[in-house]
Protein backbone atom coordinates (compact mmCIF):
# COMPACT_ATOMS: atom_id res chain seq x y z
CA UNK A 1 0.00 0.00 0.00
CA UNK A 2 1.53 3.13 -1.32
CA UNK A 3 2.48 6.02 1.56
CA UNK A 4 0.95 8.90 1.32
CA UNK A 5 3.47 12.26 1.21
CA UNK A 6 3.65 14.35 3.77
CA UNK A 7 2.12 17.69 3.72
CA UNK A 8 4.35 20.33 4.22
CA UNK A 9 3.86 21.91 7.61
CA UNK A 10 2.74 25.83 5.80
CA UNK A 11 0.13 24.07 4.33
CA UNK A 12 -1.02 22.23 6.89
CA UNK A 13 -1.46 25.20 9.21
CA UNK A 14 -3.46 27.28 5.88
CA UNK A 15 -6.06 23.57 6.15
CA UNK A 16 -6.30 24.14 9.96
CA UNK A 17 -7.21 27.64 9.67
CA UNK A 18 -9.26 27.00 6.50
CA UNK A 19 -11.40 23.83 8.64
CA UNK A 20 -11.53 26.07 12.09
CA UNK A 21 -13.08 28.77 10.05
CA UNK A 22 -15.53 26.40 8.44
CA UNK A 23 -16.65 24.58 12.07
CA UNK A 24 -17.19 28.11 13.71
CA UNK A 25 -17.42 31.04 11.82
CA UNK A 26 -18.54 33.54 14.58
CA UNK A 27 -15.36 32.34 16.49
CA UNK A 28 -13.10 32.29 13.56
CA UNK A 29 -13.88 35.48 12.67
CA UNK A 30 -11.99 37.73 15.55
CA UNK A 31 -9.12 35.26 15.64
CA UNK A 32 -8.93 35.19 11.30
CA UNK A 33 -8.92 39.18 11.96
CA UNK A 34 -6.03 39.31 14.47
CA UNK A 35 -4.10 36.48 12.60
CA UNK A 36 -4.70 38.25 8.77
CA UNK A 37 -1.09 38.63 7.84
CA UNK A 38 -0.15 34.95 9.26
CA UNK A 39 -3.00 33.66 7.15
CA UNK A 40 -2.11 35.34 4.11
CA UNK A 41 1.29 34.54 4.56
CA UNK A 42 0.45 30.74 4.65
CA UNK A 43 -1.91 30.85 1.80
CA UNK A 44 0.65 32.85 -0.46
CA UNK A 45 3.07 30.17 0.48
CA UNK A 46 1.05 26.94 0.05
CA UNK A 47 0.16 28.20 -3.30
CA UNK A 48 3.49 28.36 -4.51
CA UNK A 49 4.45 26.28 -7.07
CA UNK A 50 8.36 26.58 -6.89
CA UNK A 51 10.34 28.88 -4.21
CA UNK A 52 13.06 31.21 -5.92
CA UNK A 53 16.20 31.38 -4.36
CA UNK A 54 20.28 32.48 -5.19
CA UNK A 55 20.68 33.29 -9.82
CA UNK A 56 16.95 32.59 -9.96
CA UNK A 57 15.43 35.37 -8.15
CA UNK A 58 13.72 37.94 -10.26
CA UNK A 59 15.71 41.10 -10.73
CA UNK A 60 14.64 44.20 -8.64
CA UNK A 61 12.89 46.15 -11.51
CA UNK A 62 10.60 42.34 -12.32
CA UNK A 63 9.23 41.93 -8.91
CA UNK A 64 8.45 45.44 -8.64
CA UNK A 65 6.31 44.95 -12.07
CA UNK A 66 4.65 42.07 -10.37
CA UNK A 67 3.23 43.74 -7.54
CA UNK A 68 5.50 41.29 -5.31
CA UNK A 69 5.08 42.07 -1.70
CA UNK A 70 7.69 41.67 1.19
CA UNK A 71 7.42 37.96 2.85
CA UNK A 72 9.52 36.37 5.77
CA UNK A 73 12.50 38.74 7.84
CA UNK A 74 15.23 36.69 8.48
CA UNK A 75 17.41 39.40 10.82
CA UNK A 76 21.24 37.91 11.38
CA UNK A 77 23.17 39.96 14.32
CA UNK A 78 26.78 38.56 14.37
CA UNK A 79 28.51 39.37 17.65
CA UNK A 80 31.51 40.97 17.35
CA UNK A 81 34.39 38.53 16.81
CA UNK A 82 33.53 34.91 14.52
CA UNK A 83 35.16 32.04 16.17
CA UNK A 84 34.04 30.17 13.14
CA UNK A 85 37.33 32.79 10.89
CA UNK A 86 40.93 32.29 11.60
CA UNK A 87 42.33 34.19 14.41
CA UNK A 88 38.85 35.17 16.02
CA UNK A 89 38.65 32.27 18.50
CA UNK A 90 41.20 33.20 20.70
CA UNK A 91 40.14 33.57 24.33
CA UNK A 92 40.19 37.13 24.69
CA UNK A 93 37.49 37.61 21.49
CA UNK A 94 35.58 34.84 22.93
CA UNK A 95 35.55 36.67 26.25
CA UNK A 96 34.50 40.05 24.71
CA UNK A 97 31.86 38.30 22.82
CA UNK A 98 30.52 37.03 25.89
CA UNK A 99 30.57 40.38 28.24
CA UNK A 100 28.68 42.01 24.71
CA UNK A 101 25.01 42.43 24.73
CA UNK A 102 24.34 42.07 21.42
CA UNK A 103 21.44 44.14 19.43
CA UNK A 104 18.04 43.28 19.72
CA UNK A 105 15.98 42.16 16.89
CA UNK A 106 13.71 44.37 17.29
CA UNK A 107 15.83 47.41 17.48
CA UNK A 108 16.97 45.98 13.93
CA UNK A 109 13.83 45.94 12.96
CA UNK A 110 12.59 49.07 14.00
CA UNK A 111 15.20 50.82 11.34
CA UNK A 112 13.93 49.66 8.51
CA UNK A 113 11.62 51.00 6.33
CA UNK A 114 9.64 48.46 5.27
CA UNK A 115 7.33 45.30 7.05
CA UNK A 116 5.88 42.44 5.63
CA UNK A 117 3.23 42.39 3.42
CA UNK A 118 4.46 45.78 2.22
CA UNK A 119 4.82 46.45 -1.46
CA UNK A 120 8.64 45.20 -2.38
CA UNK A 121 10.65 48.30 -3.57
CA UNK A 122 14.48 48.03 -3.70
CA UNK A 123 15.03 51.30 -2.56
CA UNK A 124 13.45 50.99 0.71
CA UNK A 125 15.93 48.01 1.00
CA UNK A 126 19.03 50.01 -0.14
CA UNK A 127 17.85 53.31 2.21
CA UNK A 128 17.42 50.71 5.21
CA UNK A 129 21.04 49.29 5.22
CA UNK A 130 22.27 52.68 5.04
CA UNK A 131 20.50 53.87 7.95
CA UNK A 132 21.79 50.96 9.35
CA UNK A 133 25.57 51.80 8.24
CA UNK A 134 25.11 55.14 10.11
CA UNK A 135 24.42 53.23 13.21
CA UNK A 136 27.40 53.88 15.45
CA UNK A 137 27.09 50.16 17.02
CA UNK A 138 27.41 48.45 13.95
CA UNK A 139 30.48 48.06 11.99
CA UNK A 140 28.52 46.56 8.53
CA UNK A 141 24.91 45.94 7.35
CA UNK A 142 23.03 44.50 4.89
CA UNK A 143 19.75 43.95 3.44
CA UNK A 144 18.83 41.88 0.37
CA UNK A 145 15.90 39.81 -1.26
CA UNK A 146 17.13 36.04 -1.17
CA UNK A 147 13.95 34.05 -1.88
CA UNK A 148 10.74 34.56 -3.75
CA UNK A 149 7.78 32.75 -3.51
CA UNK A 150 3.65 32.79 -4.51
CA UNK A 151 4.22 36.70 -5.24
CA UNK A 152 6.06 37.05 -1.71
CA UNK A 153 9.89 37.95 -1.66
CA UNK A 154 12.20 37.11 1.92
CA UNK A 155 14.50 39.64 2.98
CA UNK A 156 17.58 38.91 4.83
CA UNK A 157 19.12 41.44 7.15
CA UNK A 158 22.64 40.95 8.04
CA UNK A 159 24.66 42.93 10.54
CA UNK A 160 27.96 42.92 12.96
CA UNK A 161 28.15 44.33 16.05
CA UNK A 162 31.38 46.34 17.17
CA UNK A 163 32.19 46.33 21.13
CA UNK A 164 30.07 49.58 22.19
CA UNK A 165 31.54 50.41 25.81
CA UNK A 166 34.53 52.80 25.68
CA UNK A 167 36.14 53.28 28.64
CA UNK A 168 39.40 55.13 27.54
CA UNK A 169 41.72 57.83 28.01
CA UNK A 170 43.13 60.19 25.13
CA UNK A 171 45.50 62.49 24.18
CA UNK A 172 46.10 65.19 21.24
CA UNK A 173 48.59 67.08 20.36
CA UNK A 174 47.94 69.89 17.62
CA UNK A 175 49.32 73.02 17.00
CA UNK A 176 51.85 72.84 19.85
CA UNK A 177 49.08 72.12 22.38
CA UNK A 178 48.02 69.27 24.78
CA UNK A 179 44.69 68.45 24.88
CA UNK A 180 43.34 64.72 27.00
CA UNK A 181 40.03 63.20 27.22
CA UNK A 182 39.25 59.80 30.08
CA UNK A 183 35.27 58.84 28.58
CA UNK A 184 33.25 56.17 29.78
CA UNK A 185 30.70 55.48 27.09
CA UNK A 186 28.19 53.17 26.12
CA UNK A 187 26.80 53.94 22.42
CA UNK A 188 24.38 50.45 22.63
CA UNK A 189 22.94 50.48 26.05
CA UNK A 190 21.30 46.97 26.75
CA UNK A 191 21.76 45.98 22.71
CA UNK A 192 18.80 48.98 23.09
CA UNK A 193 21.02 51.16 20.57
CA UNK A 194 20.76 53.83 23.58
CA UNK A 195 24.24 56.54 23.96
CA UNK A 196 25.07 57.34 27.30
CA UNK A 197 28.53 58.84 28.34
CA UNK A 198 30.25 60.29 30.81
CA UNK A 199 33.96 62.07 30.16
CA UNK A 200 35.83 64.45 31.75
CA UNK A 201 38.54 66.66 28.70
CA UNK A 202 41.02 69.34 28.65
CA UNK A 203 41.55 71.56 25.53
CA UNK A 204 43.42 74.54 25.29
CA UNK A 205 40.29 76.62 26.31
CA UNK A 206 38.64 74.66 28.62
CA UNK A 207 38.14 71.58 31.25
CA UNK A 208 34.96 70.10 30.97
CA UNK A 209 32.95 67.43 32.55
CA UNK A 210 30.07 65.93 30.27
CA UNK A 211 26.95 63.88 30.73
CA UNK A 212 25.17 63.13 27.55
CA UNK A 213 21.87 60.80 26.80
CA UNK A 214 21.06 59.79 23.24
CA UNK A 215 17.87 57.91 21.89
CA UNK A 216 17.25 57.82 18.07
CA UNK A 217 14.28 56.26 18.51
CA UNK A 218 12.80 57.35 21.55
CA UNK A 219 9.35 55.74 22.90
CA UNK A 220 9.87 53.51 19.74
CA UNK A 221 8.41 56.32 17.90
CA UNK A 222 11.40 57.75 15.57
CA UNK A 223 11.87 60.65 17.65
CA UNK A 224 15.56 61.82 18.53
CA UNK A 225 16.34 62.47 21.75
CA UNK A 226 19.59 64.38 23.25
CA UNK A 227 19.87 65.61 26.67
CA UNK A 228 23.08 66.82 28.05
CA UNK A 229 24.90 68.76 30.77
CA UNK A 230 28.07 70.24 30.87
CA UNK A 231 30.22 72.02 33.68
CA UNK A 232 33.40 73.61 32.26
CA UNK A 233 35.94 75.71 34.17
CA UNK A 234 34.80 78.62 32.63
CA UNK A 235 30.93 78.02 32.80
CA UNK A 236 28.32 75.11 31.97
CA UNK A 237 25.95 74.20 29.43
CA UNK A 238 22.49 72.97 29.01
CA UNK A 239 21.07 70.93 26.23
CA UNK A 240 17.61 69.42 25.13
CA UNK A 241 17.03 68.57 21.83
CA UNK A 242 13.64 66.14 20.55
CA UNK A 243 12.67 65.67 16.93
CA UNK A 244 10.88 63.88 14.22
CA UNK A 245 13.26 64.47 11.77
CA UNK A 246 12.66 63.03 7.69
CA UNK A 247 14.25 59.99 8.62
CA UNK A 248 14.00 58.62 5.25
CA UNK A 249 13.88 60.14 1.49
CA UNK A 250 9.67 59.05 1.44
CA UNK A 251 8.90 60.44 5.17
CA UNK A 252 6.08 62.90 5.03
CA UNK A 253 6.08 65.36 7.75
CA UNK A 254 8.75 66.51 10.60
CA UNK A 255 8.50 68.04 13.67
CA UNK A 256 10.54 69.01 17.13
CA UNK A 257 12.50 71.47 19.73
CA UNK A 258 15.67 72.42 20.69
CA UNK A 259 16.86 74.10 23.76
CA UNK A 260 20.26 74.95 25.12
CA UNK A 261 21.70 77.13 27.76
CA UNK A 262 25.48 78.01 27.09
CA UNK A 263 27.72 79.98 29.71
CA UNK A 264 31.53 80.38 29.18
CA UNK A 265 34.61 82.23 28.51
CA UNK A 266 35.34 83.06 24.80
CA UNK A 267 38.95 83.32 23.77
CA UNK A 268 40.31 85.43 20.71
CA UNK A 269 43.74 84.86 18.84
CA UNK A 270 46.36 86.29 17.05
CA UNK A 271 49.46 84.01 15.95
CA UNK A 272 48.73 81.26 18.01
CA UNK A 273 48.21 83.03 21.03
CA UNK A 274 45.21 83.98 23.25
CA UNK A 275 44.80 87.91 22.60
CA UNK A 276 41.67 88.56 24.95
CA UNK A 277 38.82 87.00 26.53
CA UNK A 278 35.14 87.53 27.26
CA UNK A 279 32.29 86.17 28.75
CA UNK A 280 29.72 84.40 26.60
CA UNK A 281 25.93 83.78 27.87
CA UNK A 282 23.66 81.92 25.24
CA UNK A 283 20.42 81.18 25.24
CA UNK A 284 18.69 79.20 22.09
CA UNK A 285 15.17 77.82 21.59
CA UNK A 286 13.43 76.41 18.44
CA UNK A 287 9.95 75.65 17.38
CA UNK A 288 9.75 74.10 14.29
CA UNK A 289 7.80 71.34 11.73
CA UNK A 290 8.39 69.99 7.96
CA UNK A 291 5.97 69.05 5.53
CA UNK A 292 7.19 66.57 2.21
CA UNK A 293 5.19 64.73 -0.63
CA UNK A 294 7.29 61.88 -0.76
CA UNK A 295 10.03 60.88 -2.75
CA UNK A 296 9.06 61.29 -6.92
CA UNK A 297 10.93 60.42 -10.09
CA UNK A 298 14.50 60.00 -7.06
CA UNK A 299 13.67 63.66 -5.43
CA UNK A 300 12.15 64.73 -2.22
CA UNK A 301 10.89 68.53 -1.65
CA UNK A 302 10.30 69.60 1.67
CA UNK A 303 8.72 72.90 3.30
CA UNK A 304 10.28 73.30 6.71
CA UNK A 305 8.85 76.30 8.78
CA UNK A 306 9.33 77.03 12.61
CA UNK A 307 10.14 79.88 15.22
CA UNK A 308 13.40 80.85 17.20
CA UNK A 309 14.77 82.49 19.63
CA UNK A 310 18.61 83.71 19.98
CA UNK A 311 19.66 85.78 22.61
CA UNK A 312 23.36 86.32 22.95
CA UNK A 313 25.29 88.65 26.14
CA UNK A 314 28.81 89.59 26.06
CA UNK A 315 30.54 90.66 29.35
CA UNK A 316 34.11 91.74 30.01
CA UNK A 317 36.96 90.06 32.47
CA UNK A 318 38.50 92.21 35.08
CA UNK A 319 41.51 89.65 34.75
CA UNK A 320 41.71 89.78 30.82
CA UNK A 321 41.93 93.30 29.40
CA UNK A 322 40.36 93.55 25.66
CA UNK A 323 42.40 93.92 22.70
CA UNK A 324 39.60 94.76 20.66
CA UNK A 325 35.76 95.74 21.44
CA UNK A 326 33.23 93.81 23.35
CA UNK A 327 31.27 92.12 21.25
CA UNK A 328 27.66 93.40 20.68
CA UNK A 329 24.79 92.04 22.72
CA UNK A 330 21.65 90.45 20.23
CA UNK A 331 18.57 89.47 21.02
CA UNK A 332 16.31 87.95 17.89
CA UNK A 333 13.24 86.38 17.87
CA UNK A 334 12.15 85.76 14.64
CA UNK A 335 9.85 82.90 12.53
CA UNK A 336 11.10 81.49 9.73
CA UNK A 337 10.89 79.16 6.48
CA UNK A 338 12.00 76.96 4.08
CA UNK A 339 12.62 74.97 0.97
CA UNK A 340 14.52 71.51 1.01
CA UNK A 341 15.61 69.31 -2.11
CA UNK A 342 17.08 66.20 -1.80
CA UNK A 343 18.27 64.11 -5.10
CA UNK A 344 18.80 60.37 -4.51
CA UNK A 345 22.15 59.14 -6.47
CA UNK A 346 23.78 57.17 -3.59
CA UNK A 347 26.72 54.80 -4.18
CA UNK A 348 28.72 52.59 -1.99
CA UNK A 349 32.50 52.94 -2.18
CA UNK A 350 35.12 52.26 0.17
CA UNK A 351 39.13 53.34 1.07
CA UNK A 352 38.10 57.20 0.30
CA UNK A 353 38.19 58.79 3.88
CA UNK A 354 37.74 55.50 5.95
CA UNK A 355 39.54 52.29 5.71
CA UNK A 356 38.20 49.41 4.38
CA UNK A 357 34.46 50.48 5.50
CA UNK A 358 31.65 50.95 3.30
CA UNK A 359 30.80 54.67 2.78
CA UNK A 360 27.15 55.89 1.19
CA UNK A 361 27.89 58.96 -0.63
CA UNK A 362 25.03 61.08 -2.38
CA UNK A 363 26.17 62.03 -5.89
CA UNK A 364 22.71 64.38 -6.48
CA UNK A 365 22.07 67.43 -6.00
CA UNK A 366 21.07 68.69 -2.19
CA UNK A 367 20.33 72.31 -1.60
CA UNK A 368 18.19 74.12 1.42
CA UNK A 369 17.53 77.56 1.33
CA UNK A 370 15.90 79.49 4.53
CA UNK A 371 14.67 82.78 5.07
CA UNK A 372 13.53 84.49 9.03
CA UNK A 373 12.45 87.57 9.56
CA UNK A 374 13.09 89.57 13.36
CA UNK A 375 11.10 92.66 14.01
CA UNK A 376 11.71 95.10 17.26
CA UNK A 377 7.85 95.25 17.57
CA UNK A 378 7.96 91.84 18.17
CA UNK A 379 10.04 90.69 20.86
CA UNK A 380 13.70 91.06 18.90
CA UNK A 381 16.43 94.15 19.87
CA UNK A 382 16.82 95.47 15.84
CA UNK A 383 14.71 94.28 12.30
CA UNK A 384 16.23 92.04 10.56
CA UNK A 385 16.13 89.50 8.14
CA UNK A 386 18.31 86.32 8.66
CA UNK A 387 18.45 83.99 5.62
CA UNK A 388 20.69 80.46 4.57
CA UNK A 389 21.24 78.57 1.71
CA UNK A 390 23.42 75.38 0.96
CA UNK A 391 24.06 73.46 -2.06
CA UNK A 392 25.93 69.88 -2.62
CA UNK A 393 26.73 67.92 -5.32
CA UNK A 394 28.99 65.34 -6.98
CA UNK A 395 30.61 64.22 -9.95
CA UNK A 396 31.85 60.74 -10.89
CA UNK A 397 33.51 59.48 -13.81
CA UNK A 398 36.80 58.11 -15.35
CA UNK A 399 38.66 61.35 -14.33
CA UNK A 400 37.98 60.56 -10.70
CA UNK A 401 35.17 61.78 -8.00
CA UNK A 402 34.80 65.40 -7.40
CA UNK A 403 32.00 66.20 -4.21
CA UNK A 404 31.13 70.28 -4.41
CA UNK A 405 29.43 72.20 -2.19
CA UNK A 406 28.61 75.64 -0.78
CA UNK A 407 26.68 77.52 1.71
CA UNK A 408 25.73 81.39 2.22
CA UNK A 409 24.06 82.68 5.23
CA UNK A 410 23.86 86.27 7.30
CA UNK A 411 21.59 89.06 8.43
CA UNK A 412 20.38 92.11 6.63
CA UNK A 413 19.56 94.83 8.94
CA UNK A 414 18.91 99.10 8.72
CA UNK A 415 22.69 99.36 7.94
CA UNK A 416 23.18 96.61 5.01
CA UNK A 417 24.65 92.55 5.33
CA UNK A 418 25.73 92.08 8.47
CA UNK A 419 27.56 88.27 9.77
CA UNK A 420 27.62 87.49 6.19
CA UNK A 421 29.72 84.41 5.57
CA UNK A 422 29.73 82.42 1.74
CA UNK A 423 31.84 79.04 2.17
CA UNK A 424 32.96 76.69 -0.90
CA UNK A 425 34.62 73.62 -0.58
CA UNK A 426 35.82 70.85 -3.38
CA UNK A 427 36.77 67.84 -3.04
CA UNK A 428 38.58 65.72 -5.77
CA UNK A 429 39.49 61.61 -4.92
CA UNK A 430 41.31 59.55 -7.73
CA UNK A 431 42.47 55.89 -7.37
CA UNK A 432 46.17 55.44 -7.83
CA UNK A 433 47.74 51.85 -8.69
CA UNK A 434 47.86 49.24 -5.86
CA UNK A 435 43.98 50.79 -5.11
CA UNK A 436 45.03 53.54 -3.38
CA UNK A 437 44.00 56.82 -3.56
CA UNK A 438 44.83 61.03 -4.32
CA UNK A 439 42.96 63.04 -2.54
CA UNK A 440 42.70 67.29 -2.80
CA UNK A 441 40.32 69.60 -0.62
CA UNK A 442 40.27 72.85 -1.42
CA UNK A 443 38.26 75.43 1.38
CA UNK A 444 37.25 78.94 0.91
CA UNK A 445 35.69 81.12 3.62
CA UNK A 446 34.20 85.18 2.59
CA UNK A 447 33.19 87.03 5.66
CA UNK A 448 31.13 90.22 5.63
CA UNK A 449 31.36 92.09 8.54
CA UNK A 450 31.52 89.26 10.87
CA UNK A 451 29.65 89.61 14.46
CA UNK A 452 33.02 90.31 17.20
CA UNK A 453 32.74 87.35 18.42
CA UNK A 454 33.18 85.18 15.06
CA UNK A 455 36.78 84.74 14.03
CA UNK A 456 38.33 82.76 11.09
CA UNK A 457 40.76 81.14 11.92
CA UNK A 458 43.68 78.48 10.38
CA UNK A 459 46.67 76.49 11.75
CA UNK A 460 47.46 73.39 13.05
CA UNK A 461 43.51 72.33 14.06
CA UNK A 462 42.20 73.63 11.01
CA UNK A 463 44.30 71.87 7.93
CA UNK A 464 47.90 74.00 7.90
CA UNK A 465 49.39 71.02 9.78
CA UNK A 466 52.84 72.68 9.97
CA UNK A 467 51.96 75.42 11.96
CA UNK A 468 50.74 76.40 16.01
CA UNK A 469 46.67 76.07 16.10
CA UNK A 470 44.88 78.84 15.31
CA UNK A 471 47.78 81.25 13.50
CA UNK A 472 46.19 83.51 11.32
CA UNK A 473 42.93 84.71 11.68
CA UNK A 474 41.00 87.20 9.14
CA UNK A 475 37.73 87.77 7.38
CA UNK A 476 39.08 85.75 4.44
CA UNK A 477 40.22 82.29 4.67
CA UNK A 478 41.02 79.73 2.19
CA UNK A 479 43.04 76.35 2.24
CA UNK A 480 44.12 73.50 0.25
CA UNK A 481 45.61 69.97 0.73
CA UNK A 482 46.91 67.54 -1.31
CA UNK A 483 47.47 64.32 0.45
CA UNK A 484 48.49 60.75 -1.40
CA UNK A 485 46.49 58.08 0.71
CA UNK A 486 48.05 54.37 1.21
CA UNK A 487 45.75 51.80 2.59
CA UNK A 488 46.59 48.51 3.79
CA UNK A 489 44.21 45.19 3.61
CA UNK A 490 45.02 43.24 6.45
CA UNK A 491 43.63 44.08 9.79
CA UNK A 492 46.22 43.82 12.55
CA UNK A 493 45.45 41.98 15.60
CA UNK A 494 42.09 41.64 14.24
CA UNK A 495 41.43 44.63 16.06
CA UNK A 496 42.75 47.74 13.75
CA UNK A 497 43.29 48.44 9.96
CA UNK A 498 46.51 50.81 9.30
CA UNK A 499 47.22 53.26 6.66
CA UNK A 500 49.62 56.50 5.95
CA UNK A 501 49.67 59.35 4.04
CA UNK A 502 51.90 61.74 2.50
CA UNK A 503 50.71 65.22 2.43
CA UNK A 504 51.50 69.27 1.53
CA UNK A 505 48.85 72.19 2.66
CA UNK A 506 49.27 75.86 1.31
CA UNK A 507 46.80 78.10 3.39
CA UNK A 508 46.46 82.21 4.24
CA UNK A 509 44.16 83.97 6.13
CA UNK A 510 43.47 87.88 6.01
CA UNK A 511 41.35 91.05 6.41
CA UNK A 512 40.03 92.47 3.72
CA UNK A 513 38.02 96.21 3.15
CA UNK A 514 37.67 96.00 7.03
CA UNK A 515 40.75 96.44 9.46
CA UNK A 516 42.14 93.52 10.64
CA UNK A 517 45.50 92.06 11.62
CA UNK A 518 48.43 92.16 9.20
CA UNK A 519 48.81 89.16 6.67
CA UNK A 520 51.49 86.54 6.58
CA UNK A 521 50.86 85.85 3.28
CA UNK A 522 50.38 82.67 1.74
CA UNK A 523 52.10 79.63 4.46
CA UNK A 524 52.93 75.61 2.98
CA UNK A 525 53.83 72.76 4.74
CA UNK A 526 54.67 68.89 4.17
CA UNK A 527 54.64 66.14 5.79
CA UNK A 528 53.34 62.36 6.46
CA UNK A 529 51.30 60.41 9.13
CA UNK A 530 50.01 56.91 9.79
CA UNK A 531 46.40 55.92 10.35
CA UNK A 532 44.92 53.78 12.46
CA UNK A 533 41.98 52.55 12.21
CA UNK A 534 39.38 50.89 14.97
CA UNK A 535 37.41 48.16 13.39
CA UNK A 536 36.09 46.52 16.20
CA UNK A 537 34.53 49.72 18.09
CA UNK A 538 31.50 51.78 18.34
CA UNK A 539 33.45 55.03 18.21
CA UNK A 540 35.29 54.21 14.70
CA UNK A 541 37.76 57.34 15.23
CA UNK A 542 40.63 57.11 13.42
CA UNK A 543 43.98 58.26 15.26
CA UNK A 544 46.36 60.63 13.19
CA UNK A 545 50.08 60.46 14.02
CA UNK A 546 51.61 63.34 11.71
CA UNK A 547 54.78 64.56 11.73
CA UNK A 548 54.50 68.45 9.79
CA UNK A 549 57.71 70.57 8.35
CA UNK A 550 56.67 74.08 7.97
CA UNK A 551 58.28 75.85 4.88
CA UNK A 552 57.07 79.53 5.28
CA UNK A 553 56.25 81.84 8.23
CA UNK A 554 58.56 83.83 11.02
CA UNK A 555 61.28 82.09 12.47
CA UNK A 556 59.49 81.72 15.88
CA UNK A 557 57.74 79.03 14.16
CA UNK A 558 58.82 75.67 15.44
CA UNK A 559 60.54 73.73 12.61
CA UNK A 560 58.91 70.39 13.12
CA UNK A 561 55.60 70.15 14.49
CA UNK A 562 54.34 66.33 15.93
CA UNK A 563 50.69 66.10 15.69
CA UNK A 564 48.67 62.90 17.14
CA UNK A 565 44.57 63.58 16.90
CA UNK A 566 41.86 61.36 16.73
CA UNK A 567 39.22 62.09 13.90
CA UNK A 568 36.46 60.18 11.97
CA UNK A 569 37.98 60.24 8.71
CA UNK A 570 41.38 59.61 6.99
Amino acid sequence: MPVPPRAAPHRLLAAALLGFALAAPAAATGVLGALGPVVEEAVAVARCERRLTGPALPTDAELERSGARVGALQLHTANIFDPSQPGEGFWGFRLANRLHLPTREEIVRRRLLFAPGEAYEARRLAESERLLRTERYLYEATVRPVAYCGGRVDVEVVTRDVWSLKLSTGFNRKGGENDWHVTVQEANFLGSGKDLTVSRSEDVDRTSTLLRYRDLDFLARRLDLEAAHGHNSDGRFWRLDLARPFYSLDTRWAAGGRWWDSRRVESRYRLGEVEDQFRSEQIYAELGGGRSTGIANGRARRLRFGVAYDRRRFAALPESPLARPLPGDRELLYPWAGLEWVEEAFVELSNLDRIHRVEDLNLGRQATAWLGLAAEGAGSDRDAALFGASWGEGLSGRAGLLLAGASLAGRIERAGLRHGLASVRLRYYRRTPGDHLFHAALQVDLGHRLDADTQLLLGGDSGLRGYPLRYQEGNRRVLLTVEQRFFHDRELFHLVRVGAAVFADAGKAWSAGEPGPESLGLLRDVGVGLRLGSSRSANAAMVHLDVAWPLDGPQDVRRVQWLVTTRDTF
